[in-house]
């Protein structure tokens, strides 16, 4: 692993803190990030954990945790 991956998943979780204060709703309920295997092969500079969503998930809290997810990870 490296730095880069751990401050974007450090920033991913500030973002989904401060949407769920402003929404007053606890998104990190819906959703589990899955730390990806180690050693990464591939690209290091490029790893990004999966999301899986919960069952019952409603789609419009989907997209909006998948939105943060896709501007972090860029």
């Amino acid at each position: 692993m490296n730095n880069r991956f751990y401050n974007c998943l450090y920033t991913f979780g500030q973002q989904i803190k401060s949407l769920s204060r402003n929404e007053k709703t606890k998104l990190n309920s819906y959703f589990i990030v899955v730390h990806p295997g180690v050693p990464i092969f591939g690209n290091k500079e490029k790893a990004k954990p999966e999301i899986d969503f919960v069952e019952g998930c409603p789609e419009v809290i989907k997209l909006k945790i998948l939105n943060i997810y896709h501007q972090v990870f860029a």
